[in-house]
Parts: structure tokens; C-alpha cells; sequence
């Protein structure tokens, strides 16, 4: 890396706690979801599993923030972007991920969804249970509740 440059670019993948969105008034999306992702160590003294949830707030403009619109809790998110602080009401420091980049890896309710969003009529009519196409790999399973932090 050459002298003088600096890097600031954190990726993040976890499970979707909340999607909050708004319209400013030039008429753009600004979308943020939160996510938690977990660590976690084995105690050997009390001999358990110790789980470590730590939030993070990503933030998404215009294209993006559509983009991040169609996410809901549970979902396996990836975000990636540069990591800024901002200061609330109280004068405490926080940070916020600005996001350049958000996909969906995996729905955690993909047949409900289907119910609340408007499908294209050709996936309206398939049967769930129809193999994918041999071009098409197959969908995941689903996940099962023990898995989400929350």
C-alpha cells in the first residue's frame, strides 16, 4: 500500500434486527437496518456455550437503500462500507456503518414474504416443492429459530 494511504472499510454478515427507512425532502431513500452478529467461547468453569451479540447500525442512500428496504428480521445479511461516528442527543458517541454494498444471503421467511410482497405471476404459480432448475442451484433450507440471536 502506498505511503499516505489510509483504509477504512469494514464487512460485516449477520442477522437483521430491524429495518427503519424514511424519504428526505430532495425526495431520496435513506434506509437503516440493524444487524447482530454473534461470538462466542466455550466457559470451561461453568462448562457452557457463551454467546457475544454486538449490534451494529448499517445506513444505505438512494439505489441502496431500496435495496436494503426489502430485508426483514431474521434475514442473513452482508454489508460492507466505511464506518462513521456520530454523536446523539445526549452527546455519546456511536457508530454507523455507511454502507456501499448490502446483499440478502439468506431470507429467513421467504414464503411469508411471498404473501406480502407481490411476486411475478410465473413464480405465483410454481408449487414450493418443484426442484430448481438444473441451471438454478437449489434453495437453502430453512433456518431453524434457534439460530437467531434475538
Amino acid at each position: 500500500m502506498a505511503a499516505g494511504k489510509d483504509l477504512n472499510e469494514y464487512k460485516i454478515m449477520g442477522r437483521v434486527g430491524s429495518v427503519e427507512s424514511r424519504t428526505m425532502g430532495n425526495g431520496q431513500v435513506v434506509c437503516s437496518v440493524s444487524i447482530a452478529t454473534n461470538e462466542g467461547y466455550y466457559d470451561k468453569q461453568n462448562e457452557k456455550w457463551v454467546d457475544n451479540t454486538q449490534w451494529h447500525k448499517a445506513e444505505g442512500w438512494g439505489k441502496l437503500a431500496e435495496k436494503m428496504q426489502k430485508a426483514s428480521k431474521g434475514d442473513q445479511v452482508y454489508a460492507a462500507g466505511s464506518m462513521r461516528s456520530n454523536k446523539n442527543n445526549e452527546d455519546r458517541e456511536f457508530f454507523k456503518l455507511k454502507a456501499f454494498d448490502f446483499k440478502i444471503i439468506i431470507e429467513k421467511n421467504p414464503q411469508e414474504r411471498g404473501s406480502q410482497q407481490s411476486a411475478p405471476p410465473q413464480q405465483q404459480s410454481q408449487p414450493q416443492s418443484q426442484p430448481a432448475p438444473p441451471n438454478q442451484p437449489a434453495p437453502p433450507p430453512p433456518d431453524s429459530e434457534e439460530d437467531i440471536p434475538f
